[in-house]
C-alpha cells in the first residue's frame, strides 16, 4: 500500500444529474483505490450537488466543493487548487471510467519513466453503442518532439484532460483559461512541453458520453471561433520557440479547424456572423498573411475553400460552409476520404 501513491481526480459538475451516479461509481471502483476524488459543483441547477453530498457521506475518498457557477475552466481550476495528490486525473460529470484506467496510466508512467501518459477511449453514445478511439497503436514512450506533434495533429491522441494522467508539478502556475470553450487546447500543449516524453496507451479506458446538450455538441459560431483563436495563439507562441513546428501548425490550424468552424458557420443566421466580425476578420488577416506559406500543402478542396474565406464577405462563408458540408458528406457516403497530415509535416526527434 505505502507504493500506491494518492491521486487526485477532479470532477467538474454542472446539470448532470442523470449521469454523476454512473460516474462517481466508475471511479470508486477503480483498481488503484487510493484516490481523492474532488467534485466540484458548479453552481448546479438539478440535484447534482445533492447527490454528491450522499456519495461523499458513504465514502470518505470523495471531497465536494459547491461554487457559484463559474463555468468548465473554473470548476476544474477549484480543483487542481484543492488537490493534494502527486499526480492529477480528470473526469467528467457525465462520461464514466472503466476500472483499470487510473492504474494503467500510473503504470505506464513508471514502466516509461515519464511525468505524463494517455489512454484511449471509447465515444458512447446514449443508445449504448461505443466507438473505440485508441490513442496509439502500442504502448510505449513517445519521445517530447513526436509526443507534441501528434497532440498538434490531434491524432492519433486528442487534446482532451480527462483521458491522461499528469504529474502535479507540470501543472505549476498554469490552470484552464477561464469563460472559454475547447479549453483544454491552450493548456495541453503547455503541458506536454513540460513533460517531454509521453506514455500513450492503445487501451480504451473513458467513456466519452455523446449527448446533444453537451457543450461540444452545440454547434455556435462563437464556440466554434473559440477554438479557432486558441488555436491561433498556439501557433502565435510555438512556432517562435519552436520553429520546426510551424509548418505542422499552420496546416493543423487549417484543416480541419478552420474548415469545421466554416461548416459551422453555415448552420449559423448572418446575425450569428455579424456579432462575430471582430474576431473573423482576425483570422481572415491571420491567414491572408499565410497563404503562401500554406496554400501549398493543402489539396484542392482545402485551397478552394480557403480562397472563398479570404473574399471576407457573408456569401462567400456561407459558400465556404456549403462547400465543407457537401465534403463531409461525401466522406459519409464512401465516396471520399479526409486527407491524413502529411507525414513530412512531422518533425523527427533529432531535429535540430
Amino acid at each position: 500500500m505505502n507504493d500506491m501513491p494518492l491521486i487526485s481526480v477532479i470532477v467538474p459538475v454542472y446539470g448532470v444529474a442523470a449521469y454523476l451516479p454512473a460516474c462517481l461509481d466508475s471511479l470508486f471502483a477503480q483498481t488503484h483505490t487510493r484516490l481523492e476524488i474532488i467534485a466540484v459543483d458548479d453552481g448546479s441547477p438539478d440535484r447534482s450537488g445533492e447527490i454528491l453530498d450522499a456519495y461523499a457521506a458513504r465514502d470518505g475518498r470523495l471531497r465536494v466543493i459547491h461554487q457559484a457557477n463559474g463555468g468548465l475552466s473554473a470548476a476544474r481550476n477549484a480543483g487542481i487548487a484543492a488537490a493534494t495528490g502527486e499526480y492529477l486525473g480528470f473526469l467528467d460529470g457525465d462520461d464514466t471510467a472503466e476500472p483499470g484506467l487510473y492504474e494503467a496510466l500510473l503504470l505506464a508512467q513508471r514502466r516509461d519513466g515519464t511525468a505524463l501518459s494517455v489512454c484511449g477511449f471509447f465515444m458512447a453514445f446514449e443508445d449504448g453503442w461505443r466507438l473505440p478511439v485508441p490513442a496509439a497503436a502500442a504502448a510505449r514512450a513517445l519521445g517530447p518532439a513526436e509526443a507534441l506533434a501528434a497532440l498538434i495533429a490531434d491524432a492519433p491522441f486528442k487534446n482532451f484532460v480527462w483521458n491522461k494522467l499528469f504529474r502535479r508539478e507540470l501543472f505549476e502556475g498554469l490552470r484552464f483559461p477561464v469563460g472559454k470553450n475547447f479549453e483544454d487546447i491552450p493548456l495541453m500543449y503547455r503541458l506536454f512541453e513540460r513533460a517531454g516524453a509521453v506514455s500513450v496507451l492503445p487501451d480504451c479506458l473513458v467513456n466519452y458520453l455523446q449527448r446533444s446538450g453537451s457543450i461540444v455538441g452545440k454547434r455556435r459560431l462563437a464556440d466554434e471561433l473559440d477554438g479557432c483563436m486558441h488555436h491561433l495563439l498556439r501557433y502565435e507562441d510555438l512556432a517562435l520557440r519552436q520553429p520546426r513546428l510551424e509548418p505542422l501548425l499552420l496546416y493543423c490550424l487549417f484543416t480541419p479547424v478552420v474548415r469545421h468552424a466554416a461548416l459551422v458557420g453555415l448552420q449559423n443566421p448572418p446575425a450569428a456572423h455579424r456579432a462575430e466580425r471582430e474576431r473573423k476578420r482576425g483570422i481572415t488577416a491571420f491567414l491572408r498573411a499565410r497563404r503562401a506559406a500554406l496554400s501549398p500543402m493543402l489539396g484542392g478542396f482545402d485551397r478552394l475553400l480557403l480562397g472563398l474565406l479570404l473574399l471576407d464577405c457573408l456569401l462567400a462563408d456561407y459558400l465556404a460552409g456549403g462547400l465543407a458540408a457537401a465534403a463531409r458528406a461525401l466522406e459519409k457516403l464512401g465516396l471520399s476520404r479526409p486527407r491524413p497530415v502529411p507525414e513530412t509535416l512531422f518533425p523527427k526527434e533529432d531535429d535540430a
